[in-house]
């Protein structure tokens, strides 16, 4: 969710607000009566069922370090390898409808362009560099 909707909670750049906090709590109140810890924002589930496998999706601390959003994640969520979820909301709107679909016409043809540029001889790096897609 954090790379592909704009206004989502919890958030690594701001601080959930109280209306969209409310909101969490009484919708995974609800539907997790029993998993739904309000504190933490994490729901947590009686199965290991949902328990990753060793090796299966570890995160490398090379990259928490490099990507705040992993890190931020991480911090938030300490158990999410054993299944334990991380409680989220977003605000769906036009703006939402079309940041992903647009993001990734934009990545698509970046990445088209650097194959192009490393066709006529500009060196991979060079043509990433040049191309180079920020999301925020």
């Amino acid at each position: 969710m954090a790379k592909n909707i704009q206004n989502h909670y919890p958030n690594v750049r701001r601080a959930t607000p109280l209306f969209e906090k409310k909101v969490m709590d009484t919708v995974y109140g609800k539907l997790y009566p029993q998993g739904y810890d309000a504190e933490k924002g994490i729901i947590t589930f009686p199965s290991k069922s949902c328990h990753l496998r060793a090796g299966v999706a570890d995160i490398d601390p090379a990259l928490i370090e490099r990507n705040p959003r992993i890190g931020f994640f991480v911090s938030m969520n300490p158990d999410w390898q054993r299944g334990a979820e991380l409680a989220c909301i977003s605000k769906m709107d036009a703006q939402a409808l079309f940041y992903y679909p647009i993001k990734s016409i934009f990545k698509l043809s970046a990445l088209r362009l650097a194959r192009s540029l490393k066709r006529l001889g500009t060196t991979e790096t060079e043509a990433e560099t040049k191309v180079a897609v920020r999301t925020p």
